[in-house]
């Protein structure tokens, strides 16, 4: 599976960027305050379900990596 790039106008590729560094930033505070301070502790809700803390830890870091990955090869900016 091919990966097209996308080609967005200045301003918007600006905008789109910023958004897409402000998700990895917060993505890794994320997992950096869950390995920091509940490492391998169960947790649960108000519910009593417990959640799978690899898991969960697991989904912020995929969302820093797919963020990293478009913000380097997948978002152009066109040039005219």
């Amino acid at each position: 599976m091919k990966i097209k790039k996308i080609y967005l106008r200045p301003k918007t590729a600006f905008f789109y960027r910023a958004f897409v560094i402000l998700l990895v930033a917060w993505s890794s505070y994320v997992a950096i305050d869950l390995l920091a301070n509940d490492f391998g502790q169960p947790q649960t809700t108000r519910t009593g379900v417990e959640i799978n803390f690899y898991n969960y830890l697991f989904r912020y870091l995929v969302i820093a990596g797919v963020g990293i990955y478009t913000l380097l090869f997948v978002v152009r900016t066109k040039n005219h």
